[in-house]
C-alpha cells in the first residue's frame, strides 16, 4: 500500500520474528520472537510487550509455523505466560493532520519482500506519565533483519 510516507509491504501493531534453520520458508523453525502490542485499536495507547518462545536448536521442529502461531493466541491471552512488558504507555505516531487517529507501530518499506533481507520501520511514541502533562517520545528506528547463523 502506497501513501504519502512511502510504500509498506505489510504493518500493524504485532512484529513476529521467525528464525528458520535455513533460508527456505518450508525449512523447520528453531525460535519465535514476538514484539506486540497488547491492543488491536492503533489509536489506542497500550502496552508492548515481548515473547520467545522455545529455542528448538540446529534441528528446530517440524510443526508448522501456523500451528506454533495458533498455539500462541496473543489475541486470547495478550499477557501470556513467559512474555514480559518492555513500554508501559505506547502508541504509533499520529497520522498527518490528525490528533486523533496513530498509526500502527510496525511497518515493512522494503520494495519486495525477501527471505533472506527485509526492513523493518518502528514508528512508536512512548508516553511516560499518567497526567494531562504526559511526557512524549516519539521516535523513529529502521532495522534490518539479516539472517544468522
Amino acid at each position: 500500500q502506497t501513501d504519502a510516507y512511502g510504500t509498506f509491504l505489510a504493518y500493524g501493531d504485532c512484529l513476529v520474528l521467525v528464525t528458520r534453520v535455513t533460508t527456505a520458508s518450508s525449512s523447520n523453525v528453531r525460535q519465535i520472537r514476538i514484539y506486540y502490542r497488547t491492543t488491536a485499536d492503533p489509536n489506542q495507547t497500550a502496552p508492548i510487550r515481548y515473547y520467545e518462545g522455545n529455542d528448538y536448536g540446529a534441528s528446530g521442529t517440524a510443526t508448522t509455523l501456523q500451528t506454533l502461531l495458533n498455539a500462541i493466541d496473543l489475541n486470547g491471552h495478550p499477557t501470556l505466560s513467559g512474555s514480559r512488558e518492555i513500554v508501559q504507555r505506547a502508541r504509533g505516531r499520529l497520522i498527518a493532520g490528525s490528533t486523533t487517529d496513530c498509526r500502527p507501530i510496525f511497518s515493512t518499506e522494503a520494495p519486495t519482500a525477501s527471505p533472506a533481507n527485509e526492513c523493518v520501520s518502528l514508528n512508536v511514541e512512548i508516553i511516560n506519565g499518567s497526567s494531562v502533562n504526559n511526557l512524549l517520545s516519539s521516535s523513529s528506528f529502521n532495522y534490518t533483519i539479516s539472517p544468522r547463523k
